[in-house]
């Protein structure tokens, strides 16, 4: 369950970050903000995340690895959600500040507890495995996001990673 929670967990975060840029002008069909507008939505979150990786792999080293990755698909969902009903690209900007921390907490913890759950023998399969998820997102990112952003939308586009990530919040891991 833990291998399959965190390679899920990682495609579907790199869904969404290679999918969205494919839906920036149906996201300014909206809100009418300039392409540098737009790149600040597609790349605030890996900002964010990467300013924050370090911090808070020391916090679930500290307090739970297990309750910070189950904290950050929680995190994900709802502020994915919250996305799909943004009323403006400033708030769709702070929302997708904050897909960045759920996005540093997942990508510290999910392979620290592939680690601590297979044994020595086993464990590069079990990394590959969690990596081949996250490339996975980033390959069919664009083209399936496209499909969603054509068929329901741009705000469809957050339903529907809210929804795909809720198995990992009500997976028991």
């Amino acid at each position: 369950m833990i291998l399959f929670a965190s390679s899920f967990g990682g495609f579907v975060i790199t869904f969404m970050s290679s999918g969205i840029n494919v839906g920036l002008t149906t996201i300014n069909q909206d809100f009418h903000v300039s392409a540098v507008y737009l790149t600040w939505i597609s790349i605030s979150m890996v900002l964010v995340s990467a300013a924050t990786l370090l911090p808070f792999g020391r916090l679930a080293d500290a307090y739970g690895r297990m309750r910070f990755f189950i904290g950050s698909m929680i995190l994900f969902s709802v502020v994915s959600f919250a996305s799909a009903l943004a009323p403006s690209a400033a708030v769709l900007l702070a929302l997708r500040m904050l897909i960045g921390v759920s996005l540093a907490i997942g990508s510290v913890t999910a392979p620290a507890l592939v680690i601590l759950a297979f044994p020595i023998q086993v464990r590069g399969r079990a990394l590959g495995w969690n990596v081949l998820g996250v490339y996975l997102g980033v390959t069919v990112g664009p083209f399936l996001g496209g499909l969603i952003f054509h068929g329901i939308g741009w705000r469809g586009f957050f339903y529907v990673l809210a929804g795909m990530n809720m198995i990992n919040v009500v997976l028991p891991v």
